[in-house]
């Protein structure tokens, strides 16, 4: 599994729950999709207070992933360099 970069630009994906947080994080890294649970930034609406961080090739793995176990997403975000701005919703 590859390491998440910490500096390149990223999706963050915020959680309604901590259970939906954990609950993602253990099914992304059944299904080898590599992603990160870091503290919500402060920048970013409040939420449960964990925040998943990965690749922004990744997106659509995340939200099929969420969908198809039935995980309830938050909010997504992209982070740019120092910028994170919201993610259009998929219709």
């Amino acid at each position: 599994m590859e390491a998440i970069s910490t500096t390149k630009d990223c999706i963050l994906i915020t959680f309604a729950s901590t259970h939906s947080a954990i609950e993602f994080e253990r099914t992304a890294k059944e299904m080898g999709v590599p992603m990160r649970l870091i503290p919500t930034p402060r920048s970013i609406s409040a939420s449960c207070g964990l925040t998943a961080r990965l690749d922004t090739e990744l997106l659509a793995t995340a939200r099929r992933l969420a969908e198809t176990y039935r995980i309830r997403l938050g909010k997504t975000y992209r982070k740019q360099g120092t910028r994170i701005e919201p993610e259009p919703e998929e219709e």
